[in-house]
């Protein structure tokens, strides 16, 4: 995700000691998980048939050669919302699991949003959703070595230039106050009772999807790494079952956007928060990983004629009202004033999912072997993604997508624009 006008700095600090005033994260917890049909939204209750079913371990039925099962894991701010319903709305992506880490621009809690969100888009399904990570793997694996220390606490390194308040966590926790619109969930998708770290839930979501339908996980990273890279710490055999990594995230050769620390020029959001994690993903050469870095996402910068055909239409389904109001709240309290909204602000992790979908037009990829991150615990040059120089360097086969399709009259017409609108009324 990309956060505010604003953005942040801190890594989060272990588990295993108490949270700094001004790093609250909430600690790894999930639900179990549960099956069962879809109800298909607004249809008065009627089952409607799922679009990827299952049968002696592989998918049946006419689009069994489109799906493929996926885990998104979002740190639930705006445009990583948007993925979600984006992801939702894609009949062939089969939702294996949702996971909410607490690191970065919403807290844990947020998850309660997306059990919501699936819930309502895919009424029935039980998609399982997990708090995940509650700090990152830099003050995580930092606070191992100050265990005898008279002050064992960190301090929240890299996040405490994420705000609390004003457009901060806290309003990416209610939605920026339209929590009102989206129907709430009845059914109980955190029980503590069956609670597990988020590198177990993980696990078993990857596990179970691959022995019911014979195809490796697509792991969806819309914020850090860090759940992931947990996972694999723990089970660092889990890459056999996992087709590809698809991260928004990385800038190689444009500016960071790291606004809340003007020192750094250089780094990208979702690999400073965690470039533990970042270089952890990336220095995996078991791994595959289509990045989709600001490289790209700056190719299409939001302007009004997007909002104005959003909000045509908005009357078409909940889906499309809901976007664009949490759009029109970010542009109406945006730093700077809706020029600057205007001049900034694109649908990061919506763009990425559409590449991973191919609903993005003509893309153009980099593929290298060689990406990495630096990450020195210096918050001026940290989070910024590299191509490595190291001789015998060779890391993650990292597909980076450049450059997109564009069309005529601006980024409204542009085809991975048409295809996020028609996900919103399909």
């Amino acid at each position: 995700m990309f956060v505010k006008s604003f953005l942040l700095s801190v890594l989060l600090a272990s588990t295993s000691f108490a949270s700094p005033a001004k790093c609250r994260p909430t600690s790894s917890e999930s639900a179990p998980s549960t099956t069962g049909g879809y109800i298909k939204p607004g249809s008065g209750g009627s089952k409607y048939q799922n679009a990827c079913p299952t049968k002696n371990g592989k998918y049946v039925g006419p689009n069994a050669s489109k799906c493929f099962p996926i885990i998104l894991d979002a740190d639930a701010e705006t445009d990583d919302l948007l993925a979600a319903i984006y992801t939702l709305k894609t009949d062939h992506a089969d939702v294996r699991g949702l996971a909410v880490p607490g690191i970065g621009w919403a807290h844990g809690s947020a998850a309660a949003n997306l059990a919501d969100f699936a819930d309502h888009l895919r009424p029935g399904s039980n998609i399982p959703v997990s708090i995940g990570a509650g700090y990152n793997l830099y003050e995580q694996d930092l606070a191992l070595t100050l265990a005898n220390a008279s002050d064992p606490n960190p301090g929240c390194k890299y996040q405490k230039s994420v705000p609390e308040g004003f457009t901060g966590r806290v309003d990416s926790d209610i939605l920026f106050g339209l929590q009102y619109l989206v129907p709430r969930t009845s059914r109980k998708w955190r029980d503590l009772r069956k609670w597990q770290s988020i590198e177990d839930d993980i696990k078993q979501w990857i596990d179970k999807a691959y022995a019911e339908t014979g195809k490796k996980v697509t792991y969806f990273i819309t914020g850090p790494a860090t759940d992931l890279a947990q996972t694999l710490r723990k089970y660092p055999t889990l890459t056999h079952k996992i087709d590809q990594v698809v991260w928004m995230g990385g800038a190689l050769d444009v500016p960071g956007n790291l606004y809340m620390v003007p020192g750094n020029p250089v780094g990208e959001y979702n690999i400073y928060i965690d470039c533990v994690a970042a270089k952890e993903i990336f220095n995996n050469a078991a791994l595959k990983v289509l990045l989709v870095p600001l490289d790209f996402t700056n190719n299409l910068v939001l302007n009004a004629p997007f909002m104005s055909g959003l909000k045509a239409l908005a009357p078409k389904s909940w889906e499309a009202n809901f976007v664009h109001e949490l759009l029109a709240v970010n542009r109406d309290t945006w730093y700077g004033g809706e020029e600057v909204f205007y001049q900034q602000y694109t649908i990061w992790d919506p763009l990425a999912a559409a590449v991973m979908f191919g609903e993005a037009g003509k893309v153009t990829f980099e593929t290298s072997n060689k990406i990495d991150t630096v990450c020195t615990g210096n918050i001026e040059k940290d989070g910024q993604t590299i191509r490595s120089k190291v001789a015998g360097y060779k890391g993650a086969n990292v597909k980076i997508a450049k450059t997109l399709e564009t069309a005529p009259g601006g980024s409204v017409n542009y085809p991975i624009i048409k295809s996020f609108f028609k996900s919103l009324v399909r």
